[in-house]
């Protein structure tokens, strides 16, 4: 029964102020689940039972419940997945509150993972994740390598915090294990269709037997799932953000003996869709330049060109492109377990090949300014790995040594094009920018003139006194003429603006960049993990693990370029010609101060060789007109010099000039990172925990220590180099870019936690409780600046907080379940962060909570059920540069399910379902629209793009099981 303080809880819900507690309402929830369950003690089982399932887990790679294994670790069973409508990896955040799967520009090659705020979150194949994905104990490289369709599954286990003694590399953050079901000798079968809102069909199936007198078994699952896109398109008829994809897995079995299983796994999956494409969040200036240029282009007055109302699901594209991205994997995977007189040997060998092509519009907006053509980008891994392991016991100790190797071959390719609408766009705000700064050198230009026609009548002067002395000068005197001449002012070539095509001679469309990397790693470790059982129901593990890695990288980075090296020429020219203006401004003025002192030497040599006064004083006096008019001309050339080199450093004329030139020479297409490039880098790092638990009763308490470790690498991306053309402008000096500009160290973690493990009432309850606090050092993040993108180093990064989840069954065999989890996850302080400096995590949420409940009842001889759960996420930054605009409020999302089923075998099952019930609107990540402005907050010229959640969806599926 629920208490009265749950129920003063559960009316706070609703509105903005109810979802900001949302967070209160889970908590209260969890705190119930054992008195509900004690209060149900004097009630019979009836129909449904009041037992939890027991839930057996291998995260120690031993089989144990998880209520005995003393680590922070989340499990779920078949049942729990099929009622929370989880069909793939990103819909497990449903039931696990510290796990958060996001995807940016494709689910191939933009999906991140994280796990109490810590993840990787790049589009780039150079980084590994933090959160490791294992299917069946074979590690998967990236995380959008794992998001597929998973097919039957037996249990998902998700382990929280650092795993670097059994897991190794790229687990800092935790890991996601997924264990399929099965081959089994007893036949069965099943079916599932689906269907729903914007025509989605989804079809699964799957069947399994086999000999029991030979020891093999078969076993076959997969799926069909094809829906129409979220986002439609403004302007033309189609969508995007679709779903298409096959997915097929068989086994085959084979156990020759009570004490040895083989087992081989064989799967494929393909995937053909459009993904991912954004929505306009914040209106930029540029927005007005692009829908001038499509209506030029178009001569359709109706036609978008950036949607701004997000949530009316409008994404704008240029005709002809799209974010297309096709995949295929494949994979193949042997364990085997046999024990020996030495102990328990598990042996895990799999090669796997994913292969992905995709073509998008990157500047996602109807006017085609540049794009990836469909297809041209493709990314490839081809990975083997093998893992041995021995278990045994001795004595107390339960031991546990092994062996991992990995090796993967990465090939990645990234084309870039401009498009037909990059002229007009590039010079539409080029131009606007050379002229608002040629205003400037204009105005220094009308001054030099002013001071030129001073400096001519000054000559002109200085021309007629020695001309009108001359004739009464004795033999061997001359009157000193100036000699010193002014440099011409060099006009702003740019302005007033014509085209980049005109100054270059050049032109943007057809031409672009192909930059292809190869990367080779190969990793291997030793590792053990030993459980020691101690007196008093105490219990140590202590583990190793010893990592060595080591990648190499291949780059030929090549560009078809026609506009930026001219035009960049130029600029560097004219701000060459302006240093030898004010040079020559310099020499003019000493000349005229040597002009000056020789026409006082003259005067006072003169003035003693004619002993006229009347001569002397028009000697004396001519000297002093001309000297006066050169000295007070001496000042404003001071004055002009000063003005051309302030000129030269203001702020906005130097961000003017990298506004033109940039456009010139976007990062993307930068010709003066042309090359082949090489290099390596080695890693050893050793990695492993120490824990102690104590089991009283149905109690286990427990804490410890672990180091985690994610390899470094290299930024696979053209703009992570350094640009000998913005160097040499900004500098005078040009760089030479290298393969260690890429390079990035490693990322390592030192977590500590203190839990509790709680089962009540013979498995009616059970709860978790998990104190953590967790340092990384050398965190590795990558930020779009909407130009390029940056690889850092983070000095310093904390996680800590706390998690609880609970499950229990109480009146009438109703099944709850809730998990709440607080992170506190920032950033270290200090200069050297910047903004960042002690700011909450990008996509760190402060709070994030997940409740459920499944009731079943009787209808007739049929069995009826409704499920229904809700995840709440606080207010984050999506942001890596926690730009406000990037800021999304809190939202709750909740999902359905009513069902009717005939119990038995066979057995039939109808639901329908809904997820995002209530059609909550939010975005999962907003960034910097490219080539589309620059800043944050007020003053900000920049427009926002966002990728959204998905919106309401509902259907009904029928499944048939035998």
């Amino acid at each position: 029964m629920a208490s009265s303080t749950d129920l003063h809880f559960a009316t706070r819900v609703g509105g903005k102020g109810g979802v900001m507690r949302a967070h209160y309402l889970l908590f209260s929830l969890l705190i119930s689940f054992p008195l509900a369950a004690q209060q149900e003690d004097a009630q019979s089982d009836g129909a449904y039972g009041l037992v939890l399932e027991e839930i057996i887990v291998t995260a120690t790679r031993r089989e144990r419940s998880i209520m005995e294994v003393p680590l922070a670790v989340s499990a779920y069973g078949a049942e729990q997945l099929e009622l929370s409508g989880v069909t793939d990896i990103r819909e497990l955040m449903r039931i696990a509150p510290s796990l958060t799967l996001n995807t940016g520009q494709g689910e191939t090659v933009g999906a991140t993972a994280r796990i109490r705020g810590i993840g990787t979150n790049s589009d780039n194949p150079g980084f590994e994740p933090a959160v490791g994905l294992y299917v069946d104990g074979v590690y998967r490289n990236r995380a959008g390598v794992g998001y597929n369709e998973l097919g039957a599954i037996e249990r998902v286990e998700i382990l929280r915090g650092p795993q670097g003694t059994l897991f190794g590399r790229n687990a800092s953050a935790g890991v996601v294990s997924i264990i399929t079901a099965a081959p089994d000798t007893e036949p069965s079968g099943y079916g599932d269709i689906s269907v729903g809102s914007y025509d989605s069909t989804r079809i699964e199936a799957g069947a399994s037997g086999g000999d029991a007198a030979s020891g093999i078994s078969l076993r076959l699952d997969s799926v069909w799932h094809k829906r129409d896109g979220f986002l439609e398109d403004p302007n033309y008829d189609r969508t995007f953000n679709d779903r298409d994809r096959l997915f097929v897995r068989g086994q085959l079995m084979y156990e020759p003996n009570p004490d040895t299983t083989v087992r081989l796994i064989a799967d494929y999956t393909s995937r053909e869709e459009e993904c991912c494409a954004a929505v306009g969040l914040v209106r930029g200036p540029t927005a007005d330049i692009i829908q001038g240029i499509s209506l030029l282009q178009t001569r359709n007055p109706g036609i978008v060109g950036i949607a701004f109302d997000p949530y009316d699901r409008k994404a704008t594209v240029s005709a002809g492109s799209g974010y297309y991205q096709g995949m295929d994997e494949t994979g193949v995977s042997v364990e085997i377990n046999t024990s020996t007189g030495l102990g328990r040997v598990t042996s895990i060998t799999a090669i796997r090949d994913w292969q992905t092509e995709r073509g998008m519009d990157i500047d996602f907006s109807v006017v085609d300014i540049g794009e990836r053509p469909h297809g041209e980008s493709a990314t490839g891994f081809e990975t083997f790995t093998q893992e041995i392991r021995i278990n045994g016991e001795a004595g107390a100790v339960d031991w546990l040594v092994g062996a991992f190797y990995a090796n993967e071959d990465l090939d990645y390719t990234d084309v870039l094009e401009f498009g037909v609408g990059y002229s007009p766009y590039a010079n539409a705000i080029g131009g606007a920018t050379a002229n608002a700064v040629g205003a400037g050198f204009a105005q220094l230009g009308a001054g030099a003139a002013a001071f030129e026609w001073g400096a001519q009548q000054l000559a002109m002067g200085a021309a007629g006194y020695a001309a009108g002395l001359a004739p009464f000068l004795p033999p061997g005197f001359a009157v000193p003429q100036p000699t010193a001449t002014l440099p011409p002012f060099p006009a702003f070539p740019f302005s007033p603006w014509t085209s980049y095509e005109q100054y270059s001679g050049g032109a943007f469309y057809g031409n672009g960049s192909r930059d292809d990397f190869e990367q080779n790693s190969e990793s291997w470790a030793l590792f053990t993990h030993n459980s020691i059982a101690m007196a008093n129901d105490f219990e140590l593990t202590v583990g190793l693990r010893y990592t060595s890695e080591s990648k190499s990288i291949d780059a030929n980075l090549q560009s078809t370029d026609q506009v930026c090296r001219p035009f960049s020429g130029q600029v560097l020219g004219y701000f060459q010609s302006m240093q030898a203006y004010l040079g020559g401004l310099q020499a003019y003025a000493g000349g005229v101060n040597q002009y000056l002192q020789q026409l006082n030497g003259f005067v006072q040599q003169a003035t003693q060789a004619i002993p006229n006064p009347i001569a002397q004083a028009a000697i004396t006096n001519g000297a002093a007109a001309v000297a006066t008019g050169y000295q007070e001309l001496l000042p404003n050339l001071a004055g002009l010099a000063q003005g051309g080199q302030a000129l030269l450093v203001n702020p906005d004329v130097n961000a003017g000039i990298g506004t033109m030139t940039a456009f010139a020479c976007i990062p993307f297409v930068d010709p003066s990172l042309d090359g082949r490039y090489s290099g390596s880098q080695d890693e050893n790092e050793i990695s492993g925990t120490v824990r102690l638990s104590r089991q009283v009763g149905d109690y286990l308490v427990y804490g410890g220590y672990a180091r985690g470790y994610k390899a470094g690498g290299f930024n696979m991306d053209r703009t992570g180099l350094i640009s000998p053309i913005l160097t040499l402008l900004t500098t005078g000096r040009a760089n030479v870019p290298g393969v260690h500009e890429w390079a990035f160290q490693p990322e390592t973690v030192d977590a500590f936690d203190l839990g509790a493990k709680f089962e009540f009432e013979n498995r009616r309850a059970m709860m978790d409780v998990n104190l953590f606090y967790e340092k990384f050092d050398g965190f590795q993040l990558t930020t779009f600046t909407g130009l390029a993108f940056e690889a850092l180093n983070i000095p310093e990064v904390t996680s800590q907080g706390v998690e609880i989840e609970a499950r229990g069954v109480v009146i009438g065999g109703v099944e709850i379940y809730g998990g709440v989890t607080y992170a506190d996850v920032k950033y270290g302080e200090g200069p050297e962060y910047g903004v960042r400096s002690g700011q909450r995590m990008t996509h760190a949420p402060e709070w994030t909570g997940v409740a459920g409940a499944t009731m079943r009842f009787p209808i007739g001889t049929l069995e009826g059920a409704f499920h229904v759960d809700a995840r709440y996420t606080s207010e984050h930054n999506t942001g890596s540069d926690l730009d406000i605009e990037k800021l999304q409020e809190a939202f709750t999302v909740v999902n359905a399910r009513l069902m009717l089923s005939r119990p038995g075998s066979p057995r039939w099952t109808v639901d329908l379902w809904a997820r995002n019930l209530l059609d909550e609107e939010y975005f999962i990540t907003a960034f910097d629209a490219p080539l589309q402005g620059s800043g944050t907050g007020p003053g900000s010229t920049q427009t926002f793009n966002a990728f959204l959640g998905n919106p309401r969806e509902y259907g009904v599926s029928v499944r048939y099981e035998f």
